[in-house]
């Protein structure tokens, strides 16, 4: 069992489909602790790019929490998708600009 898994894959810029179905969320989550924390790094390449949106969706078949932390306005920025424990987790405000 883990504390944390991280997911930060990708295939020509994007993350690989089978990272982003509801049975790898599950597979995941069984291999977590009750209060472990699954996140995701998600490279958007513009507002309209709508993966971290997607992935977030996904992952709440699993998860009952689930947060997307992201700085809409930019392009080519990364956006964190959390599951699990995250909203145990202290609120922090963005001090810089990604």
């Amino acid at each position: 069992m883990f504390d944390a898994i991280v997911l930060d894959a990708y295939h020509e810029g994007r993350i690989p489909s089978h990272y982003c179905e509801a049975s790898f969320a599950a597979l995941a989550r069984r291999r977590l602790n009750p209060r472990g924390l699954f996140l995701a790094n998600v490279f958007l390449s513009h507002d309209l790019d709508d993966t971290a949106d997607r992935l977030a969706e996904t992952l709440q078949s699993t998860w009952p929490r689930v947060r997307l932390l992201d700085q809409r306005g930019s392009s080519c920025r990364n956006a964190i998708v959390l599951a699990g424990a995250g909203d145990e987790l202290d609120r922090r405000v963005l001090m810089s600009s990604p």
